[in-house]
């Protein structure tokens, strides 16, 4: 089947299944309000709106199709701005995939890709189609593919619209891909990016926070590809609070790798100690403790250590300390 008669067909299948009811946003939660879920409606319609117009500008530029080639998969690396985290080739799901890919011969649906230059192992680069061409890899066939001059952004941009017809990504890959964009200068801010694909500020900002957290934070959980959307902004205000006991929870966490679910870790993140205890050495000794319990703290002090004729020096200097803090 030509490019043009699939590029047809998924035009014809996305008007045939435009949303009759309100849908959900990312999955996530369903507006429980008549206004809310008529927004959501509305958001989905527009959505679908923009995917068959993307469609037909995509047809308008294959027409008369343009022609494929068979290239060597080795010859061809992976873009800077891949978008699948390492983690998708050890999943079932891809397994089946490459079974369908070796049934096939090789990919039905060509790759695009980008000549390259200046470098020893590599002719192209992929602009889409990094699944198929980690199948191809694999499986020791060659890729077909269709070969055309894209800039950095229009490739960006390319494997975002791309994705629209795959698999969604996470939120972790989404948020790097996001990143990745950003400090390569493609957009000067998260708003031109926003705009550029089509996607709100709000959910740029959320994917961002997803890819943003700490290494040691990521390195908690069973997978970064469970993380979501909501976890990302928790996690963040946490941070903000109470970095200390995120971090140690995280470190604890993560020599446990594999005992919790990825909803027990992102609970045990964002739970405080009941109390901690920090102690006051003087001398080589325990001369005082503090504990903390929420955001109340007291000192508690060794027998003997502060006689009675100091009481009056100690309240001055608790007082001071305070007066300096607010």
């Amino acid at each position: 089947m030509s490019l043009k008669r699939r590029l047809e067909e998924k035009s014809e299948g996305l008007r045939a299944n435009l949303p009759s009811e309100p849908a959900m946003e990312g999955g996530v939660r369903t507006p429980k309000t008549a206004p809310g879920q008529m927004f959501v409606f509305r958001e989905a319609m527009g959505e679908a709106d923009t995917k068959i117009r993307d469609l037909e500008q995509r047809l308008q530029q294959h027409e008369g199709s343009l022609p494929t080639c068979s290239l060597d998969a080795r010859r061809i690396r992976v873009s800077a701005f891949a978008n699948r985290h390492a983690l998708n080739w050890t999943s079932a799901e891809f397994d089946a995939f490459k079974q369908d890919i070796a049934a096939a011969g090789g990919n039905v649906q060509p790759v695009l890709v980008r000549p390259v230059k200046d470098d020893a192992e590599a002719d192209f680069e992929l602009c889409f189609g990094h699944r198929r061409h980690r199948a191809c890899l694999d499986l020791a066939l060659p890729l077909r593919a269709v070969i055309e001059e894209v800039s950095d952004q229009a490739l960006f941009e390319m494997m975002a619209r791309e994705n629209l017809f795959r698999k969604d990504l996470t939120p972790y890959e989404t948020g790097t891909f996001y990143r990745r964009a950003l400090k390569h200068g493609l957009y000067p801010h998260q708003l031109a990016l926003s705009k550029a694909l089509n996607v709100s500020p709000a959910m740029v900002s959320r994917a961002l926070a997803v890819a943003d957290l700490p290494e040691e934070v990521v390195g908690a959980f069973p997978s970064p590809l469970q993380i979501q959307y909501r976890w990302g902004l928790e996690l963040v205000e946490a941070l903000k609070t109470h970095s200390e006991d995120v971090l140690e929870a995280a470190t604890r966490l993560r020599a446990e790798r594999g005992k919790h679910g990825a909803r027990a870790v992102h609970h045990a993140l964002l739970r405080r100690p009941a109390s901690k205890a920090i102690p006051v050495k003087a001398g080589g000794k325990t001369a005082a403790t503090i504990m903390m319990r929420d955001d109340a703290v007291t000192i508690a002090f060794g027998k003997g250590r502060v006689p009675a004729s100091k009481v009056q020096d100690l309240r001055k200097l608790i007082a001071e300390f305070l007066s300096g803090s607010l």
